[in-house]
């Protein structure tokens, strides 16, 4: 089988179960020989055992199959971690290829350690950076959770877990959604709270507050008890007013809604999606962040498919919020 067909086939391949994947990849293309795949085998089981007797501080005894897939769980994280890291399938396969399996093992357990220590550094950014939104989920995130994941993650042992109850969204998606996992996940979330926040400070908390409570308002509700994303409410109005070519701001006012209806209609997603990106690139100077700029740029096509879901239904309802005076 050529590369470019195995390489082309590694597209398919998930975070949350990297290594696994991977080597069936590899045996599938011919890339792993028996001798290799034993090796794999016996590194693994050996880790594993290792870890399971750290565990039990090497008192003898079994111990449970829940206790024992989390341990194995762990053991494959280390691969994950490491293998990812590489940021390239094609490297993660050579690694794997030409590697010793209790090397790229060692790797990880570094690699965890090295992303424990980084994600301290992205949640200070995180905190540092929070605006003062009562909202529940925000609050929580922003002061209480990392907290919560430092003093209970066990790299040794649950690696694969994050010990805090993280369920505010992120911007177009839900954290429950991420295929990343622990210390991975918790840096990846934590750096797009960061974008978030950057993006919220392109405002005043005044202003923020007054869209938070007409959005709420429109809905019955208190923002600061309803499951939300801070940030995609100001995207969202934000992204409206791209389209009408108006400057960066949050105000939208009901012609302005109308307008936006008028411009979309008849569009595909494709067409406003094109439609978002010309708006935005006006916003490339003020936004002054090329991270944050991307970011919004990734929300654009999801956004687009929303809004003209809204369009085709006869309105752009619950879409954008109307600032109430």
């Amino acid at each position: 089988m050529s590369n470019e067909i195995v390489f082309g086939k590694f597209g398919s391949l998930s975070p949350e179960n990297y290594t696994m994947e991977l080597i069936s990849l590899c045996i599938e293309s011919g890339m792993l020989n028996t001798a290799k795949q034993l090796e794999i085998k016996k590194a693994l089981e050996n880790e594993f055992t290792e870890t399971a007797m750290q565990s039990t501080r090497r008192q003898s005894g079994s111990i449970s199959e829940s206790r024992a897939q989390l341990l194995a769980s762990s053991v494959l994280y280390r691969s994950d971690v490491y293998l990812l890291s590489l940021r390239s399938h094609e490297k993660a396969a050579s690694a794997l290829v030409n590697m010793p399996m209790s090397s790229i093992l060692k790797q990880g357990s570094t690699e965890i350690l090295r992303l424990f220590e980084e994600s301290m550094k992205i949640f200070r950014t995180a905190y540092n950076t929070r605006i003062n939104a009562d909202n529940h989920e925000y609050h929580y995130v922003t002061e209480k959770a990392y907290d919560e994941f430092r003093r209970n993650y066990s790299a040794q042992f649950d690696g694969a877990g994050c010990p805090c109850n993280i369920d505010y969204p992120l911007l177009g998606q839900n954290a429950c959604d991420s295929k990343l996992k622990g210390v991975m996940f918790i840096c990846d979330y934590y750096r797009c709270i960061c974008l978030e926040n950057k993006l919220c400070r392109l405002f005043s908390e005044a202003d923020i507050i007054r869209l938070l409570e007409s959005y709420a308002h429109e809905r019955n509700d208190d923002y600061r008890q309803m499951y939300l994303n801070i940030a995609e409410v100001i995207a969202d109005n934000l992204l409206g007013r791209a389209i009408i070519g108006k400057p960066l701001a949050l105000e939208l006012t009901e012609n302005d809604v109308k307008d936006i209806g008028s411009r979309c209609k008849g569009l595909t997603a494709d067409s406003i999606t094109s439609l978002l990106e010309k708006g935005l690139s006006a916003y490339y100077k003020a936004i002054s962040s090329p991270p944050l700029y991307m970011y919004l740029r990734q929300y654009a096509p999801a956004f687009a498919i929303r809004l003209g879901s809204a369009v085709q239904s006869g309105g752009t309802a619950g879409v954008f919020t109307v600032i109430k005076a």
